[in-house]
Parts: structure tokens; C-alpha cells; sequence
């Protein structure tokens, strides 16, 4: 086999022939990275002898110990920022938020609700009139399954799993509807 130009471009076929492996490890080598895209049989060249260079050394799996050892640092280092985090009650876990979720809206349901009877009680005595309790208790009921359809969808999305809580599958306790 006569050897091609330096400068030409690299093709993956020739450069096999010229160091004697398949053209299967060559291109695995490309995928890695290791060979330069669109790079010259020199460029090729140069980038496979340092890869051997440095698996010879064994700087290649010191390189890979490393990573592993940078990557281990940076998760304990995660970890400590959120258990600080957490500590100063900066984060709330979703296990607990279903529960904050449900208490607010029992608490809106309760607070729209009570202000219903004082209204129509405000309007009635002032008025000298009787209103229809379903007149104004529809509108209001329709807001406050919005709000606590909008807060169901909020849980199903923050939580984890099957979607099998009560939160996600709408079952809540007795105080909303």
C-alpha cells in the first residue's frame, strides 16, 4: 500500500490500512472524539499516537479517575447546598406540599364561603330583600373548584410516581369540594 499525502483529507478506510486496525475502531475513535472531524491523514496521525502515548502511561485512566473523582465532588458538594438549603427552609419537599396545598384551599373555600353568607346578610337587611343562596353560591363554588382544580394539577405535576396520591387523583379530605 502506498501511503497517501499528509495533507489530504482523512478518510477512515485508508487510515486503518496505514496503522492496522479495523475501520470499525477507527471510526469508534472518531465518535470518541480522538480523531479530529474533517482532519488530515497528519492530524489523524498525530492524534493516534497520542492517544497510544497516553494509554501507554496510563495517563488515560488516571484522566477517567479523575473525572470520577471531579464528578464525586461536585454531587457531595450538590448535596451539602441543598441540605443547608434546606435547613434554612428555603426548600419545601413534595411530600409536603399536598398537605400545604390542601390547607390552602380548605382555608380559601372556608374564608369565600363565610363572606357569602355575610354578603347576602349585608345585602338582605339593607335592602329589605331575600336572595337566593344558589344565586351567589354557584358563581362562587365554580371559582373555587377552579382554584382547586388549578392547585390538583399543580400537585399531579410536582409529584413523583403513578399519579396514585390522593393529591393527583382528587381525593382530598372532606374540607373541599
Amino acid at each position: 500500500m502506498s501511503w497517501p499525502e499528509p495533507d489530504l483529507k482523512a478518510s477512515q478506510t485508508t487510515f486503518a490500512l496505514m496503522v492496522g486496525v479495523s475501520q470499525q475502531a477507527i471510526s469508534q475513535l472518531k465518535g470518541k472524539g480522538v480523531l479530529p472531524e474533517n482532519g488530515t491523514y497528519a492530524d489523524w496521525l498525530i492524534a493516534y499516537l497520542e492517544r497510544l502515548r497516553s494509554e501507554a502511561a496510563g495517563r488515560e485512566q488516571d484522566q477517567r479517575l479523575s473525572d470520577v473523582r471531579i464528578r464525586e465532588t461536585e454531587m457531595s458538594a450538590n448535596l451539602k447546598e441543598l441540605e443547608y438549603a434546606k435547613q434554612l427552609g428555603k426548600i419545601i419537599l413534595v411530600d409536603d406540599l399536598a398537605p400545604l396545598m390542601n390547607s390552602f384551599c380548605s382555608a380559601v373555600q372556608f374564608n369565600v364561603m363565610a363572606a357569602q353568607e355575610r354578603i347576602i346578610e349585608a345585602i338582605e337587611s339593607k335592602y329589605s330583600i331575600t336572595i337566593d343562596d344558589d344565586d351567589v353560591s354557584k358563581p362562587l363554588r365554580a371559582a373555587i373548584e377552579s382554584v382547586i382544580s388549578g392547585s390538583r394539577e399543580f400537585i399531579a405535576r410536582t409529584s413523583p410516581g403513578d399519579g396514585s396520591d390522593e393529591a393527583s387523583t382528587g381525593h382530598t379530605d372532606g374540607a373541599m369540594v
